[in-house]
């Protein structure tokens, strides 16, 4: 069995569970030296409305996930992706028991 070189768990293990959010607009901290964060998100939280200027790619593994973008709303299951342009305003609903879903932003 050859293991994965790419553990998402030790990429992301900085994170502290909170979220800049000001008047709805997230800040996005990405790792020095790169423009890219790839985040395995294993918690059944809602994100309530909010925009960013990064780019954000959502794709379930496992269960679904909802996804409100302005006015349309998106039920994604596994092998879905969709992809949230910055500045979009979007709201994510998780489903209630713990799942995976890979968010790149």
């Amino acid at each position: 069995m050859v293991e994965n070189s790419y553990d998402y768990y030790t990429v992301n293990n900085d994170w502290t569970g909170s979220r800049d959010v000001r008047d709805a607009c997230e800040a996005v901290e990405f790792h020095a030296d790169s423009s890219l964060r790839i985040w395995c998100n294993e918690q059944n939280t809602d994100y309530d409305y909010h925009w960013h200027t990064a780019l954000e790619i959502i794709m379930p593994v496992e269960n679904h996930y909802d996804v409100l973008l302005g006015e349309t709303a998106y039920h994604l299951y596994p092998g879905d992706i969709l992809f949230i342009m910055p500045g979009e305003t979007h709201k994510l609903s998780a489903p209630p028991a713990r799942q995976k879903i890979h968010l790149f932003v």
